[in-house]
């Protein structure tokens, strides 16, 4: 959805071999086969890390295979930023949408398509600095387990403070 629709607008980052021994895939179409979902990592449910499997797995299970999809837990300063700007967004491309060539209306003017590339810019920046939140957990020493305390996994959990 995120595609150019003039000259004018921005374009989505793409990753390039830069040489380096990386063993990540390139990505150097960012508009073919991938979607993004993002998710409030606030509810309580959601703190629970087996229920966030669980919710990926079923995303993922239910996509069709040649998807690939980027999911992301934000906070809610994450979430009210990212709506207000595909709000806007949306609002925009509306407009776009009623200039078609096969409506009665007239085309849009160059303020609007300058308009409409600084939303979407906008809109792409947020999405490329959204952060995953994981749930806070605390390091404990191995004789006194906290039974149901929430384990600690690399890059999976933020470290609290006593």
């Amino acid at each position: 959805m995120l595609r150019p629709r003039s000259e004018l607008d921005p374009l989505l980052p793409v990753q390039l071999d830069d040489g380096s021994e990386c063993p990540c895939v390139e990505i150097t179409d960012p508009y073919s086969f991938r979607a993004s979902i993002i998710l409030p990592a606030w509810p309580a449910e959601f703190q629970d890390m087996r229920m966030r499997d669980f919710v990926e797995e079923t995303l993922r299970r239910q996509a069709p295979a040649h998807l690939a999809l980027r999911i992301c837990w934000i906070n809610y300063g994450q979430m009210q930023i990212f709506e207000s700007r595909y709000r806007a967004w949306e609002r925009s491309l509306a407009q776009l949408s009623s200039a078609r060539p096969d409506c009665d209306n007239p085309p849009l003017s160059d303020q609007q398509k300058i308009s409409y590339a600084e939303v979407l810019g906008d809109l792409i920046e947020i999405m490329y600095q959204l952060n995953n939140v994981h749930p806070l957990a605390r390091l404990h020493d191995c004789d006194g387990s906290l039974g149901e305390s929430p384990r600690v996994f690399l890059d999976h959990t933020n470290l609290g403070t006593f």
